[in-house]
């Protein structure tokens, strides 16, 4: 028997294939720039285009803020209207709320104003109610 020194056959085979791979497949010190710098320019053009979207995104929520200011405005300005129309609603009596349902105020029990209409409880139990009448 003879003694030669084992190898590593699959070893071996890596390392003569790496030393046979053309030094064409690696890239250039030129080439490396250029991917860095192109990599920058689209890091800040992604930089660019996240700002301006943020800038819509804030003008929409100012917007946004605009139209719920606007509407709290309109909302008090009803309030108020409703407010000074309110004692003239409040301050009808039984006697004008049988004159609108058209029956004698000695057969009626009370009234309630709706706003939109009036009802009138008569001592019979009837309800009559202005909104029959339109």
């Amino acid at each position: 028997m003879s003694k030669t020194p084992k190898t590593d056959a699959p070893a071996a085979q890596a390392a003569a294939a790496a030393d046979a791979a053309p030094a064409a497949a690696l890239p250039t010190v030129d080439q490396l720039a250029a991917a860095v710098a192109a990599a920058m320019s689209a890091k800040e053009a992604a930089e660019a285009a996240m700002t301006a979207a943020q800038g819509a995104a804030d003008a929409a929520q100012g917007f946004a803020v605009e139209a719920v200011e606007a509407v709290r405005a309109a909302d008090g300005i009803a309030d108020k209207a409703l407010a000074s129309a309110a004692p003239g609603l409040a301050a009808m009596t039984l006697a004008e709320a049988c004159e609108l349902v058209r029956i004698d105020p000695a057969d009626a029990l009370g009234f309630k104003d709706h706003g939109t209409h009036v009802v009138v409880v008569t001592t019979a139990g009837q309800k009559l109610s202005t909104a029959d009448a339109a």
